[in-house]
C-alpha cells in the first residue's frame, strides 16, 4: 500500500465510526418512538375496558345492596383495609375479583336465556 492509501484509511475509519453512531441515535429514537406509539395504542384500546370496569363497580355496590349482600362487602372492605400483609390483601382482591367474574357471567348467562326466551316475540 502506498503512503496516501495508509493514510485514507484511518479517514475512512472514522467517517464509518460516524456514520455508525449517527445510525445509532437514529436506531435509538425510533425504537423510543415506536414504543411510545405502541404506550399509545394500549392506553386507548385499554379505554373501553376501563369504562366497563368503572361501570361494573358502580353497578356491584348498588347490587349488593339490593340483594342484601351489602354488609358482606362492606365486611370484604374492612378486611382488605386491616389486612398486614400483601398476601392476605391480595387473596381478598383474588376472592372479590372472582365474585365480581361470577356475578357478570350470571348476568350474562342470565341475559343470554332472556335473549333465547324473547326471540319468537319479535
Amino acid at each position: 500500500m502506498t503512503r496516501a492509501q495508509l493514510n485514507a484509511v484511518p479517514v475512512r475509519e472514522r467517517e464509518v465510526s460516524e456514520d455508525l453512531r449517527a445510525a445509532m441515535v437514529t436506531a435509538d429514537k425510533l425504537s423510543k418512538a415506536l414504543t411510545s406509539a405502541a404506550w399509545g395504542r394500549l392506553a386507548l384500546a385499554t379505554i373501553p375496558y376501563t369504562v366497563v370496569a368503572f361501570l361494573l363497580w358502580t353497578l356491584v355496590v348498588p347490587i349488593t345492596e339490593v340483594l342484601g349482600i351489602g354488609p358482606l362487602s362492606r365486611w370484604a372492605w374492612s378486611n382488605f383495609e386491616t389486612a398486614e400483609t400483601a398476601g392476605g390483601r391480595l387473596l381478598i382482591v383474588a376472592v372479590t375479583f372472582a365474585v365480581l367474574a361470577v356475578i357478570g357471567y350470571g348476568i350474562y348467562r342470565g341475559g343470554r336465556y332472556l335473549a333465547d326466551v324473547y326471540k319468537g316475540w319479535g
